[in-house]
């Protein structure tokens, strides 16, 4: 079944290639990485074993896109094929959302397909998978060679429940990428099933015309220029993660063992794919503060102002890592779009594609004013466009172009030009992908460069005007470079905050913890040795000398002195603590029931994993209030969340109600749920800091417990209360006595 992971935000889908030895599985997945990420952002991990080689690459982001504010990601795993792995191919099936069953179509290799098959079906018994549910797609891998099978001879004995099939040549990549579409809806459509909640369709709308598009334009043989096998094999050491298992796998003979390795494995591909992510981020950003940093320098000494857009124009190629590109200069005066710059290009594919009459591509993008990219993994150009798909091909295929981004520019709310990057399949094969990211930064380098082509011109224009005219233009220049300098500023500065909150947020928090629990054990232990030098002092003066009169002042010295300490202490109130100023809290009015159903939504998919049934009494939270939005959504995701922690089965329901016998302009919002409760004698302590998690609800540290001390905190900066009702095997109901506004 699929993963759904709720503190990450992110569904897994697990697609398992099967078949015998050297039947084609490990092919399946180079080729799909070469197409899909030729510029090698995500890697191809390998698990080798002597003889046998196990490839997978995890969270292939074909960016299936997101369904219920959760990413969809994709892992394509193959399993060696040959006999002696079962325990291995066993382990990799583990938790698969489906298989792709890969045959030789040679006809020696008969038996083999069949043992092959009929070992799927038992270890998919052994995982607790139904062979007769789980989405399936057959290959009849191998077609080009001699002494072959057809695919419906195949498909007559090999494929017993009647699935779809594809022929495929793995090596030239005829029929892989079919082959994957296919079994990606086919889970998608099962995962709708079992959680109806996640809407599917328009990720395999996304998937359907991306992958179209890319087989398009990737097979046009005659213009592309498709790796040979032994490139492919070297490929496996150029463009895969191998992880190498020393001494033979026949060796391992506990079944725990190789479970255990192969989930190791997997989870270290999984941790060195979100490192990559990382990796891929990081130079995300220094490539943007580079070029940043570099059109600052150009226009800071630039001399002549006349080459500044053209420089611009080539570092905003060399960002995006092409040499393909133009800038379209929109004219007024004809109401036609003029290739200002151009490279890589005789003419703009766009501007040369025509659709009705005289418009072309080119110019229904400045007059929708919408930037769009297209790249292996989004398509939503032909439906944004407006355009018939066909259309939007054709220059796709004419020119090879894999990936492309364009940006329609206005100065003044008037059009002023059009930015196109694209990026073609060259004879490596190899292009740069392009994504939402890079479309925010294109826009923001697109204005930048209409900025020095709109000085430009009106340098041109007013070359000979007098000084008056000069001081606007330099005003205009100034304010280009305040642009530019505070974009510099804004990232350097959001980069060191948050590096520094991430840095010092965790040890600042442990810190204050310790602080804590160290002023109250010590106040605590003073109080005690106070009251023990009291008492005792308390019974030398029943038995000291009646004339012993130094002895009797001492005594009452020292008593004196403790009670002053005593009093002292009393001044110390460790619970008195104030995490937030006056200032801290920005006030705005909102709906009480919808903000609660929105907090709601987060957690039923968790709750409904739990067979916890959590409900809302709408009717009676149907009032506005004044408070700090952010801080009363974190108040009520902490009480569902805590609810949802410790309740095993049951409900939890929130509903508000009024008590006049308190204020009748305050509302009395109770959660409730039916978890374990708490002991009376501690059920003060949830709302102290620090103490909450770790002393009274688990024996485990999971968090800081000081949510509920600061719900306290802000819920009284209102002038309301909050308090606990709760007992062992009962359950418990937290009330929040929050002000109505206007009731």
């Amino acid at each position: 079944m699929a993963q759904i992971l709720h503190a990450e935000k992110e569904i897994k889908l697990k697609i398992v290639y099967y078949g015998p030895a050297l039947s084609g599985k490990t092919t399946n997945l180079i080729y799909i990485h070469q197409v899909l990420f030729p510029n090698q952002k995500v890697k191809l991990f390998s698990i080798n074993t002597g003889d046998d080689r196990t490839l997978f690459f995890d969270l292939l982001p074909l960016s299936l896109g997101e369904i219920g504010g959760y990413k969809m990601t994709l892992q394509v795993f193959t399993v060696p094929g040959q006999v002696k792995y079962d325990q291995t191919r066993r382990a990799v099936l583990n938790r698969a959302d489906g298989v792709v069953f890969v045959a030789d179509s040679q006809r020696k290799e008969l038996q083999n397909n069949k043992d092959s098959y009929e070992n799927l079906k038992v270890n998919l018994s052994k995982n607790d998978l139904d062979y007769n549910k789980i989405p399936l797609v057959m290959q009849y891998n191998k077609q080009d060679l001699p002494d072959i099978y057809t695919p419906q001879d195949l498909d007559d004995i090999l494929n017993e429940r009647k699935v779809p099939y594809f022929s495929a040549i793995a090596i030239t990549g005829a029929g892989v990428i079919k082959t994957l579409r296919e079994i990606i809806f086919l889970v998608l459509r099962d995962f709708q099933k079992y959680f109806p909640q996640f809407e599917v369709d328009e990720i395999e709308k996304k998937i359907d015309k991306s992958f179209e598009m890319v087989l398009e334009t990737y097979h046009d043989r005659k213009k592309v220029k498709i790796n040979s096998e032994k490139k492919f094999k070297e490929g496996l050491n150029s463009e895969t993660h191998n992880i190498r298992v020393k001494g033979k796998r026949d060796e391992i003979g506990d079944n725990e063992l190789v479970e255990k390795a192969v989930e190791t494995n997997i989870q270290f591909a999984e941790l060195s794919n979100k490192i990559n992510e990382l990796k891929n981020e990081i130079e995300r950003k220094n490539r943007e503060l580079e070029v940043i940093g570099n059109i600052n320098e150009i226009i800071l000494e630039q001399k002549e102002t006349k080459h500044l857009p053209k420089l611009i124009f080539k570092s905003i190629l060399k960002t995006f890592q092409t040499r393909f590109g133009t800038f379209l200069k929109y004219s007024p005066e004809t109401n036609k779009l003029n290739e200002l710059f151009i490279s890589g290009f005789n003419v703009d594919p766009f501007a040369e594609t025509k659709l009705n009459g005289d418009e072309t591509l080119a110019d229904r993008v400045l007059r929708l004013k919408q930037p769009y990219f297209f790249s292996p993994y989004s398509s939503n150009a032909p439906e944004l466009l407006k355009v018939d798909k066909e259309i939007f091909n054709e220059p796709l295929k004419k020119y090879k172009i894999i990936s492309l981004m364009c940006v329609p520019v206005s100065i003044d709310n008037k059009p002023f030009g059009l930015l196109n990057v694209y990026n073609v399949i060259t004879e490596t094969g190899m292009f740069e992908s392009f994504d939402s990211n890079a479309l925010q930064f294109c826009k923001r380098l697109a204005t930048l460069l209409s900025m020095a082509i709109y000085k430009k011109e009106i340098l041109d224009k007013f070359a000979n005007m007098n000084d008056e005219m000069e001081e606007v233009v330099e005003k205009e220049t100034s304010k280009m470079r305040e642009k530019i300098l505070a974009l510099i500023k804004e990232v350097n500065k959001n980069k060191i905050e948050l590096l520094k909150y991430s840095t010092i947020f965790l040890p600042l928090l442990r810190m204050d913890r310790q602080r804590f629990l160290y002023n109250k054990n010590l106040k605590e232990e003073m109080e005690k040795e106070i009251s023990k030098l009291v008492t005792n002092v308390n019974m030398m003066e029943k038995v000291i000398p009646a004339k012993d009169d130094n002895l009797k002042r001492f005594l009452k010295l020292l008593k004196e002195n403790s009670e002053k300490v005593n009093k002292l202490l009393s001044y110390i109130d460790v619970n008195e603590y104030k995490y937030f100023k006056a200032n801290d809290f920005e006030d705005e009015i909102f709906n009480l029931k919808d903000l609660i159903l929105e907090s709601a939504q987060y957690f039923k998919p968790l709750c409904e994993e739990k067979d916890i049934k959590l409900q809302v009494v709408e009717d009676s939270l149907d009032y506005r209030v004044k408070f700090d939005k952010r801080k009363f959504e974190f108040i009520i995701n902490a009480l569902i969340e805590n609810s949802c922690e410790y309740t095993k089965s049951g409900y939890i329901e929130i509903s508000g109600s009024f008590n006049p016998a308190f204020n009748e302009n305050f509302l009395i919002l109770a959660v409730k749920d039916t978890g374990p409760g708490i002991d009376k004698e501690d059920i003060g302590k949830i709302f102290v800091p620090y103490q909450s998690t770790n002393d009274v609800f688990s024996k485990n540290e999971k968090n800081f417990g000081i949510s509920l001390y600061m719900s306290k905190e802000i819920v009284e900066h209102y002038g309301g209360r909050i308090w606990a009702k709760s007992g062992t095997d009962v359950g418990t109901t937290i009330f929040l006595e929050i002000p109505i506004f206007n009731r």
